[in-house]
């Protein structure tokens, strides 16, 4: 991918000396909701200054969504204990990119609603592997959503037999979730196993916990580029979490 379609992004503290994620991860126990919250607080995603496109808003939403509610949710309801090597991912990121998503040949490719963003620990090594899908708008592309997740799922499968370091991934779509990706997703993982269900682990190569996740756009109104984060509203899908 072309370095000019690559957007560029750093996780950061607020308060270098303040409570972090990285605290928590080191002993999830010892920390009430409230020192959850307060580490997510600290937290902030800045665009680097070598980066040339803008994140798209979804991907936006969704970054605040993984580094604030999911961690949140991850704790509360005990999800780390199941997705452990994710949840202590998502406090060593540093830094991570977003790039579209296109297919086919090198003279004939075709543009894909989707965006991928990778998360990187300090010594780029990727962590996190997410998919974006906002096919709101009209696309003169024949694709559909299930050759959307089987690239994704092929990606992470190749990624995962080269680097061997990528402990989590996410498939997050605007909009409701579609039920067959859903059911093909379940049947991957094996939910129908009480344990396996909360898990999400695709089978080898990738051996790491896929979890889904819808993006309602909530806003009434367009929102400056500062407010993007809050146009949306994230709904984990899988897992099914007890409220």
């Amino acid at each position: 991918m072309a370095t000019q379609n690559i957007s560029k992004f750093k996780i950061e503290s607020l308060e270098a000396t303040s409570f972090s994620l990285f605290n928590v991860i080191a002993d999830p126990r010892a920390f009430a909701p409230d020192d959850i919250k307060a580490a997510c607080n600290n937290l902030v995603i800045r665009e680097a200054s070598d980066s040339v496109l803008r994140l798209s808003s979804p991907s936006r939403f969704f970054l605040h969504y993984l580094f604030a509610e999911f961690f949140q949710k991850a704790h509360q309801s005990g999800l780390y204990n199941r997705q452990r090597e994710l949840f202590e991912a998502i406090g060593k990121v540093e830094s991570g990119e977003s790039e579209p998503v296109s297919y086919g040949m090198f003279f004939n490719k075709s543009k894909w609603p989707c965006n991928d963003i990778t998360l990187f620990d300090k010594d780029r090594n990727p962590l996190i592997v997410a998919r974006i899908v906002d096919d709101s708008e009209e696309r003169t592309d024949k694709s559909n959503a299930m050759d959307w997740l089987r690239n994704f799922i092929d990606k992470l499968n190749k990624l995962q037999s080269r680097k061997n370091c990528v402990h989590g991934a996410f498939f997050a779509v605007v909009g409701d979730f579609p039920t067959d990706l859903k059911e093909r997703v379940e049947n991957l993982v094996g939910s129908s196993d009480p344990i396996a269900r909360y898990d999400c682990k695709l089978p080898p190569p990738a051996m790491l916990s896929l979890n889904l996740v819808e993006l309602h756009d909530i806003s009434d109104t367009t929102g400056d580029d500062d407010t993007l984060e809050y146009n949306y509203r994230g709904v984990l899908v899988l897992p099914q979490l007890k409220n």
